[in-house]
């Protein structure tokens, strides 16, 4: 059942999506630019007030409350947790030796997903929406899946196989999306080299979600251009 635990973070950036597409599908492309691509985020400041009074309404598991009452528990969690080196290899250990590379996993198949096709493939913006929500909304039911598979045959095979299918077709399905979504840089790409030449203060990291940001120095336009 935990394997459900999972699908929250993909529902909520499935939801989030769903949210946007609504809130453009609502208000004009010039409205949406000026002050509709707010709107989201107003949403969201209200959805994390009632996570937080969720939070704060539920009760402590009854192991731990015993614990708090027999005065058992950590006077410093922290210093326990990471001042000594005994506790802090194994969180070491299990930050960048498993939760990491999910991480990695995780972030590249989703949220860089969306970034590379409007920022680099240029692919219009309400399409990466619809595509990377429905890709969602398939990739959800395979937390479940998966979890019970590893109720079946261990953890370990799980999260290993997965860690080493992202190292495998990562590249690859990246690739693929530029043939796909945006065939004409594709092809550039192989047939045509670039260098741009600029100072380093003058190219900035093109990260713009929600489509206001404006980049204007000499190296963001070729980067944006040639990109």
């Amino acid at each position: 059942y935990t394997s459900w635990i999972q699908t929250t973070a993909t529902l909520g950036l499935f939801l989030s999506l769903i949210v946007i597409l609504i809130v453009q599908a609502s208000l004009s492309r010039e409205t949406y630019a000026s002050w509709g691509w707010r709107i989201p985020f107003i949403v969201s400041f209200l959805l994390l007030a009632v996570s937080v009074w969720i939070r704060l309404s539920l009760s402590e598991s009854p192991t731990f409350q015993r614990m708090k009452d027999e005065g058992k528990g950590s006077k410093a969690p922290l210093t326990e947790a990471f001042g000594q080196w005994k506790n802090a290899k194994i969180a070491l250990l299990a930050l960048l030796g498993l939760t990491a590379g999910q991480a990695v996993i995780w972030y590249n198949g989703q949220f860089y997903a969306l970034f590379f096709l409007t920022n680099v493939l240029k692919v219009d913006a309400q399409s990466v929406n619809i595509m990377i929500a429905i890709a969602l909304a398939i990739g959800s039911i395979f937390f479940v899946v998966f979890g019970w598979l590893s109720d079946k045959i261990g953890r370990k095979p799980i999260i290993m196989a997965g860690l080493a299918l992202g190292i495998v077709c990562t590249f690859p399905l990246f690739k693929a999306l530029t043939s796909a979504a945006n065939p004409a840089l594709a092809t550039a790409q192989q047939n045509t080299r670039a260098t741009v030449t600029a100072a380093p203060g003058d190219c900035r990291f093109q990260f713009n979600p929600v489509g206001t940001a404006k980049f204007t120095t000499s190296c963001d336009i070729a980067t944006s251009f040639l990109t």
